[in-house]
């Protein structure tokens, strides 16, 4: 193998994170096992599929929001997030819930103008199912919350700002109750400082009527008035735990862990299950028996997906009559293997046209690619990192779809898996302590697995103030003849890093550094080998081009670019490994290119020879 002096062996193309073949085996510009808190970008060949053209550090995550006063910092995590859409303009309401620091003072919180306020106080259980529901009474859109009990609430996500109270009365300080969504009919409350009060008439004007107890001297201008959860009993019966919901056609879908009974609620009352027999009318309710407990619910374009026990899946089927005044309802069993479940029911995720999910076997698998058991099988999404997902303890894993990437949360690993479906590849696990997530304001956010607290992910370059250690592990360098030995004495680096950065280059030479193991380091301080840009440059220095984790690669003002060749003694050897570590605090950084310069040993292979 000749080369001219000062010729390197590029690597410039990064095709994904992968974790089931042996590392020494797979393709150069791979990143392996152990790497951590990298990604890789989308690259400007903008084709579907294409390698990223560099490597670079994640951006970190801080607190988001302020904790209602009285509130402590406690070391128990988020166990159930939603984001609710009311029928309000502009208006998100992001739920959570946690336990206290002792029983039954679970809180169920909304982020409300910068503060995370109670809607609930004082919970048993804050395992929860969400679904949104459309009140056709109140022409609301409505939550419904169930808890593993028999106990349906239901919340408006109305919220308003007091102005004044006087005897039996409460006035807002802008607009009226009913155009904040508060009930109108039925039983209703609000509640100020986990304190309810009933309120009878004056919801279409700005003055409640009929409000005990009695608000006058206690409730003061600037008070929050927030909705209290209305709570429906026995549904959809007596003794049915409901820890599932699912919802299509506004027809609600109730399942329980302890039961292989499944009901449908009627399309214009979430409370009413029954239906007209021996044949229902269309948009009754009804029942279903599987042959397992109800594991979760996924609806589809027209039919409901019921995950059943480790190994059922079903669909539903809705069959009208020819004269369309009576209609067959049903489920049919899917034809699939043994552990094709959902593991949990916050791990099944709508991904466009398909269904994505966790199965009990352990894999990263889609509805589309189990029901085509007449094509060609193909393999898993989690197929490239298959170790990882057999290793990793999958235990409350909760997914979501955010801008052509699927996110995963392991909150007992502390860890988060990023598979990037335009490009059809896996970035390596991320360090982050999540429980779940949620879009707010078309930006993802994550909800800690270990205290109750809300993060903003990328964020500042700083996990909530701390150091990011950062690891790129590449796969095993051979120069395409593993068998020969070779030899290098210079090592190439290009990257883009700030002046507070130190990039730290490890090469362990043959099998986990069974030769040697030697480090040199590129620090954002070595003018000598800097190129900063000019500061009076019209063009910014990055190309145009979208990141599809949502996490946009900085502009390189705070970035200068560096070219390092670390030169070493001649070694002989027949592969390589080489690990970028990035440790300094609020650190940005990008790796561009690396190679050596290696050639054939003078004695090649022949000390192999017997």
């Amino acid at each position: 193998m000749a080369k001219k002096e000062g010729q390197f062996n590029i690597v410039d193309r990064f095709w994904g994170y992968v974790n089931k073949i042996d590392e020494s085996k797979v393709s150069p510009g791979f990143l392996v096992a152990g790497s951590r808190n990298v990604l890789i970008n989308e690259g400007n060949d903008q084709r579907d599929g294409r390698p990223g053209d560099k490597i670079y550090g994640r951006k970190g995550y801080s607190v988001y929001g302020d904790r209602q006063s009285g509130v402590a910092v406690i070391d128990n995590g988020i166990d159930s997030k939603y984001d609710f859409k009311p029928n309000l303009e502009n208006v998100e309401r992001t739920l959570r819930a946690y336990q206290g620091a002792t029983a039954n003072t679970g809180r169920l919180e909304t982020y409300y103008d910068g503060t995370w306020i109670a809607v609930e106080t004082g919970l048993t259980s804050t395992v929860m199912s969400f679904i949104n529901y459309w009140d056709a009474t109140d022409s609301l859109a409505v939550c419904l919350i169930a808890d593993g009990t028999s106990t349906v609430k239901e919340w408006t996500g109305a919220i308003g700002v007091i102005d004044s109270a006087s005897t039996n009365t409460v006035t807002l300080a802008s607009g009226t109750w009913a155009e904040l969504n508060f009930f109108q009919s039925g039983t209703r409350k609000f509640s100020v400082d986990n304190i309810d009060y009933t309120y009878t008439g004056g919801e279409s004007t700005d003055t409640l009527t009929g409000v005990t107890p009695d608000p006058d001297g206690v409730l003061v201008q600037g008070d929050i008035a927030v909705q209290t959860l209305r709570s429906n009993s026995n549904i959809p019966g007596s003794g049915f735990n409901v820890d599932y919901m699912g919802i299509l056609d506004n027809q609600v879908y109730y399942g329980s862990k302890t039961s292989n009974l499944v009901y449908m609620a009627k399309g214009t009352n979430f409370t009413d299950v029954t239906f007209t027999t021996p044949v229902r009318a269309p948009n009754e309710g009804n029942q279903f028996l599987l042959d397992d407990v109800c594991a979760g619910f996924a609806p589809g374009e027209e039919d409901m997906y019921i995950f059943s026990g480790s190994d059922y899946i079903y669909r539903s089927n809705f069959t009208l009559t020819g004269d369309g005044t009576k209609e067959v309802a049903s489920v049919k069993r899917l034809k699939v293997a043994p552990g094709q479940s959902a593991l949990t029911k916050d791990s099944i995720i709508p991904i466009k046209n398909d269904i994505a999910f966790i199965t009990r076997e352990k894999t990263l698998d889609t509805l589309g690619r189990l029901e085509n058991i007449n094509t060609p099988r193909t393999s898993p999404i989690s197929d490239p990192v298959k170790n990882d997902f057999l290793t990793f303890t999958l235990t409350g894993a909760s997914s979501i779809y955010f801008r052509q990437n699927i996110w995963i949360a392991l909150p007992t690993e502390g860890l988060v898996l990023i598979f990037d479906i335009k490009n059809g590849r896996w970035q390596p696990p991320q360090n982050l302590p999540l429980s779940g997530f949620s879009i707010i304001g078309d930006e993802i956010y994550g909800h800690s697995s270990t205290r109750n607290e809300t993060y903003k992910l990328n964020d500042t370059y700083q996990d909530n103030g701390l150091a990011i250690e950062y690891k790129a592990i590449m796969s095993y360098q051979n120069n395409g003849t593993e068998e020969v030995r070779k030899q290098f004495d210079e090592f190439y680096v290009a990257l883009r890093m700030s002046a507070n950065g130190e990039m730290q280059t490890q090469i362990d030479y043959e099998f986990r550094g069974a030769l040697k193991t030697e480090n040199y380091t590129v620090e954002g301080t070595e003018t000598a080998y800097q190129f900063a840009p000019s500061e009076d440059s019209s063009l910014g220095s990055n190309p145009i081009g979208s990141n599809p984790l949502g996490q946009s690669v900085e502009a390189t003002e705070n970035k200068s670019l560096f070219r390092k060749v670390h030169t070493m003694n001649l070694t002989d050897y027949h592969e390589y490994q080489v690990t970028f570590l990035v440790e300094s605090d609020e650190t940005e950084w990008e790796l561009l290119r690396f190679g050596d310069n290696a050639v054939d040993a003078e004695d090649l292979d022949n000390y192999l020879r017997d």
